[in-house]
């Protein structure tokens, strides 16, 4: 599955159903959701296809309170992060936590779930990161990916590059869940947002220059079963 972040996805119920519970993690540690946040959470939690039995990792997912909502649905998230941070604010549980750099990992352990949100378009080396993901899932596991798109390509990774990142999941066994839809037309943007005049409370906070970012879901199963 390939997903462009739309407005559509927000008349779903189960959407604004992990929607609501996002922010209201959020609003509980008095913090604010990053915008792109109200679209990536509850597209992972929809479709990510979380079992209790799950050990799950959170790749790159240190500084946010994704490991803390996800956890209530898994038996263990473990969270991977290049910095040395402490994970103590999540409430209902201690999650694991090792210091490792995505681009460099190294694996001792197989994972049924991996998720990264918001990460891999912060990476020079993005390229060796999903590879690297990839080698870490276990045999049909799923990794399931949002990348924040900056629609004016001033990131290391641009829309155009979405074609190289399909490639590189299908070189290391990996294949699409579901199907796809990449076109870019009625975006979630913070200036389509600011026209429709939508309430999301972060949004005066967006920085100047920022307005055109958008995101995208991937999810891809090891082995390539498909649903």
């Amino acid at each position: 599955m390939i997903s462009l972040a739309k407005f559509k996805d927000f008349d779903s119920e189960d959407f604004e159903k992990y929607r609501k519970e996002s922010e209201d993690y959020y609003s509980y540690r008095h913090q604010k959701m990053n915008w792109l946040r109200h679209w990536e959470y509850p597209w992972v939690l929809k479709y990510g296809q979380f079992k209790e039995t799950d050990t799950v990792m959170d790749a790159g997912g240190g500084y946010n309170y994704f490991p803390c909502i996800l956890a209530k649905y898994v038996k263990e998230v473990v969270v991977f992060d290049k910095n040395p941070i402490s994970l103590n604010h999540c409430v209902t549980f201690s999650p694991r936590f090792v210091c490792q750099n995505l681009v460099n990992l190294n694996i001792t352990e197989e994972y049924d779930k991996i998720v990264s949100v918001s990460v891999i378009e912060h990476i020079e080396k993005w390229r060796d990161a999903i590879k690297n993901l990839c080698v870490a899932l276990k045999q049909d596991g799923l990794l399931i990916m949002t990348i924040s798109i900056d629609l004016d390509n001033k990131r290391p990774l641009f829309y155009s590059d979405i074609p190289e990142i399909i490639n590189i999941l299908k070189e290391n066994s990996m294949e699409l869940v579901g199907e796809q839809d990449i076109e870019i037309e009625d975006e979630f943007t913070k200036e389509q947002i600011v026209e429709r005049n939508m309430s999301f409370p972060e949004i005066e906070y967006v920085n100047k220059g920022e307005e055109r970012y958008t995101t995208i879901g991937i999810i891809a199963r090891k082995n390539g079963k498909r649903q």
